[in-house]
């Protein structure tokens, strides 16, 4: 596995073609395999069934679908000798670029394969998610081999604080700004009440959002019991663009928006019963 090697050609418009069926499994502890170890490296001399269809080891295949039917998939594995960094001979960097794309995403480095030591509930796993138009996009699960049907795999997205169990169902984002989203879509592993801080999720009805109209002000309505003592407004890319202190304020909430642009955001409300958000048009 990570091998590479080099094709020599002559300048005759000739073709190179590589197809699926030139790929054979062969052991280098049978003597059969055209890549050897290199040299003053140990040659593996047990293999296994690892990288065969009985490889025992657990795996998700994750895909991404986008607006302009550009379809990637990527692989996570479970092998004790990797980790949570790069490592080499269990991750794969990826190299091609599509217009719309999701891969892993490792300080200065982007994976389609990533390689983990175990799945658990500590383990949160960042996804970089690049679109070229305003859209949404789909991720879902491909395939799954060696895991057992009880197992949580969430999409968590970190802004909306929202987690969908794609055992269950597909995640579809809200429609996004064009751009690259890094810190925001991550793969777990746990429920989302074990993540939590204690925060109750609040009905749309318990606090409720609006824009008067000829006013440049955004107004919450809210429960008595409900306090907000700050706001926070974030645009679509994930930037934070104000902060309001509301604690002083009773009855209905109002902060002025006339420094806004028009546009959808994202409203961060730090509650006495947690972190709750809603999302709001700026017109």
């Amino acid at each position: 596995m990570g091998q590479g090697f080099f094709v020599t050609g002559i300048n005759n418009g000739g073709k190179v073609r590589f197809r699926n069926d030139q790929r054979q499994l062969k052991k280098e502890s049978d003597g059969l395999s055209l890549f050897v170890a290199a040299p003053g490296s140990t040659p593996i001399t047990v293999i296994g069934d690892i990288n065969s269809p009985n490889d025992p080891r657990s795996k998700i295949r994750l895909g991404f679908n986008s607006s302009n039917l550009i379809h990637r998939q990527i692989l996570m594995t479970v092998d004790p000798n990797a980790s949570l960094g790069f490592d080499r001979s269990y991750d794969g960097v990826k190299y091609d670029e599509q217009i719309d794309d999701m891969s892993w995403s490792l300080p200065n480095t982007n994976l389609i394969i990533q390689g983990i030591p175990a799945i658990n509930d500590q383990v949160e796993l960042p996804l970089k998610v690049t679109i070229r138009d305003d859209s949404s996009f789909e991720i879902l699960i491909d395939d799954l081999m060696n895991i057992p049907t009880t197992q949580h795999i969430y999409l968590k997205d970190a802004l909306l604080n929202v987690y969908v169990d794609l055992m269950n169902g597909n995640h579809t984002s809200p429609q996004l700004t064009a751009g690259t989203y890094e810190d925001r879509f991550y793969i777990t592993f746990s429920q989302p009440s074990t993540l939590s801080t204690g925060a109750v999720e609040l009905t749309d009805s318990d606090i409720i959002l609006f824009t008067p109209n000829d006013i440049e002000e955004l107004h919450i309505k809210k429960s008595v019991e409900i306090e907000i003592e700050e706001l926070i407004i974030i645009n679509m890319l994930g930037q934070q663009v104000n902060t309001y202190d509301v604690s002083n304020q009773n009855g209905t909430i109002r902060v002025n928006t006339s420094t806004l642009s028009s546009g959808n955001y994202i409203v961060k409300m730090n509650t006495n019963y947690g972190i709750q958000t809603r999302k709001v048009i700026i017109k």
